[in-house]
């Protein structure tokens, strides 16, 4: 999948929040009363937690029986942790997150400025003579004045900059176990209809990848009935499951008929 990048920096600010929970997109529209009816089994306690050089593509993602709940992308100066991805995961109550190691994108400097008081202190040392008709006197004298002020003194401050990201994902449950597409123009020539479904990838270890169904095949007919469109395909299999079906599939421009066991 293309990971959208949102690059916005945080300092490292005191008290500044995560940045998996700040910078957090959904991609699911889904309700979590919806969510609850598709996945495969509760929310775990601890996600599954793996890290990747780069994002999964969307392919890799939909292979291992998983959707996008929503991810996070951003730029950071602060040490941000996997226990901060882990906690927006549990927080998403996600089945699995996908850390993206951090990458090094620059550094900035800054100075900080320290004003601290600073006081002087001068000694002043004076005498006067008096002169009278016994004679003269010489009197002697020391005085302090103290003088309060402030001195600022800039201290260079240097901020590593890294890109930061993290996928959460939900595992589905299943009946047949692919994602499929509707049929492009070159399919509907080729069919001389415009009902079915392509094939775009399988799951695996799903009915569908234990039946050899492939990437690529067009599935027409479920039990001799007629598909029109994905979301009526869904529907018929959602009403079937734990069932032994047949599939007519279209492969290499040659008809064959599948018997797939699906799954509760």
């Amino acid at each position: 999948m293309k990971m959208i990048s949102v690059f916005v920096i945080c300092l490292g600010l005191i008290g500044c929040v995560s940045g998996y929970q700040q910078f957090y997109k959904p991609v699911s529209n889904l309700t979590p009363e919806a969510l609850g009816k598709i996945r495969a089994t509760p929310a775990p306690i601890e996600p599954v937690v793996s890290h990747q050089a780069s994002p999964p593509t969307e392919r890799e993602i939909s292979k291992a029986g998983y959707i996008v709940l929503g991810y996070s992308s951003f730029n950071s100066g602060r040490k941000e942790t996997d226990a901060d991805a882990i906690k927006q995961a549990k927080a998403l109550r996600a089945d699995a997150v996908v850390i993206i190691n951090p990458q090094h994108t620059g550094s900035t400097t800054s100075a900080i400025p320290i004003t601290t008081p600073t006081t002087s202190t001068a000694y002043t040392s004076s005498n006067a003579t008096a002169y009278g008709s016994g004679g003269s006197a010489t009197a002697y004298g020391n005085s302090t004045t103290t003088t309060y002020g402030s001195q600022t003194n800039y201290i260079p401050i240097t901020t590593h900059l890294y890109n930061y990201g993290a996928i959460y994902l939900v595992k589905i449950r299943y009946a047949l176990g692919l994602t499929h597409r509707p049929l492009n123009d070159d399919e509907r020539v080729q069919l001389q209809s415009n009902r079915g479904v392509s094939v775009t990838s399988i799951i695996d270890g799903s009915p569908a990848f234990n039946a050899d169904i492939l990437p690529g095949d067009i599935i027409t007919n479920i039990n001799d009935e007629r598909i029109s469109t994905g979301e009526s395909f869904n529907e018929r299999l959602n009403t079937l499951r734990g069932q032994v079906v047949t599939l007519t599939v279209n492969r290499n421009a040659k008809e064959l008929k599948i018997n797939v066991a699906l799954s509760e």
